[in-house]
């Protein structure tokens, strides 16, 4: 059963939809079928006895476990029946501060845990397993590099244009490399899309918002301005938004406020709309974290994670025992 929003090849598969993949189906089955989908959305999948949660391929609908009890929630204290418990890999304090993230699927509490992209999570005895990339995926290049974006353009505006058929969507526009990729994409698909809109709420993104107004004359649309500095000015600070801006954090599970003032202003004037299309991930396909062809270096992990280490003991050294082990 799907939760949220999922296109399989143009079609668009929604809430509560069950999808049979037919008689004596195997886990691979569903994965190979998984690994061409687009959206954002979980899949609760059954197989005989045994359970298992999937993802979209950038996890967008978190999902946090504690294997201890059971519960599972998509922001840290849905999935806590107590007060947090600190762990011993990352302290939150660490984070707050600004010394470091959370990450690889740890969070504050000892036993809660945060499911990572591309695995899914058994519900029997609440295990995650890797399943993209497969053991057998190949990592050589075997077809033409312009035959492959040709290919990746198609499909990206074919799911564009299933999503803005399916419902009634906009498409935050400025002038970063996915939003660009995004219409460029798609430009025979966006006479369905309901809207298009870019925000000023900072310096760079006044220059967004020029761009946005050249990217919308070059393919025939006119993006709405939201001007979320002027709007802030003229409200001001508040109790209301500062309310919001906490409840946000809650909502999305995160640890410190990630929107200011002048976000919170913006987006209280977004189109009307029932999805934003935005983010499609591409820069995952420059890899620009793994230099070239070189070997996996853990000491290189450390280091772009921004992990610590108890005093006295080496980040590399300590991570290398507790996690790679």
């Amino acid at each position: 059963m799907i939760l949220r929003i999922a296109v399989d090849t143009g079609t668009v598969i929604a809430d509560d939809k069950l999808v049979d993949l037919g008689s004596n189906p195997t886990w691979r089955d569903l994965e190979d079928w998984l690994e061409n989908l687009a959206g954002r959305f979980v899949i609760f999948s059954r197989l005989g006895r045994e359970q298992r949660l999937y993802f979209d391929p950038t996890l967008e609908f978190s999902s946090f476990y504690d294997p201890k009890t059971g519960l599972i929630g998509s922001s840290p204290f849905m999935a806590l029946d107590r007060p947090i418990a600190p762990g011993r890999y990352i302290r939150a304090e660490d984070v707050m501060s600004g010394a470091t993230n959370f990450s690889l699927g740890f969070t504050a509490d000892r036993d809660l845990r945060l499911v990572r992209p591309s695995h899914s999570l058994t519900l029997d005895r609440y295990q995650q397993h890797r399943h993209w990339p497969q053991s057998d995926a190949p990592f050589t290049a075997d077809s033409d590099i312009d035959a492959v974006a040709s290919e990746i353009v198609k499909r990206l505006g074919a799911t564009v244009g299933a999503l803005a058929r399916s419902f009634r969507s906009a498409i935050p526009i400025t002038g970063g490399y996915d939003s660009r990729a995004l219409v460029a994409s798609a430009k025979e698909h966006l006479e369905h899309v309901s809207a298009f809109y870019t925000r000023r709420i900072n310096y760079l993104s006044s220059l967004d918002c020029l761009l946005a107004q050249k990217i919308g004359q070059k393919l025939g649309f006119e993006p709405k301005r939201i001007d979320g500095m002027k709007l802030a000015e003229e409200h001001g600070p508040s109790d209301e938004l500062s309310l919001e801006e906490k409840l946000f954090g809650l909502r999305t599970g995160g640890h410190t406020s990630t929107m200011g003032y002048r976000e919170l202003a913006a987006h209280e004037f977004l189109p009307d709309a029932e999805i934003s299309m935005r983010g499609n991930v591409m820069d995952m396909n420059r890899a620009n974290q793994w230099k070239g062809q070189d070997a996996f270096r853990f000491p290189h992990l450390v280091r772009r994670l921004r992990l610590r280490a108890p005093d006295g003991i080496l980040p590399t050294v300590y991570w290398q025992r507790e996690v790679m082990t």
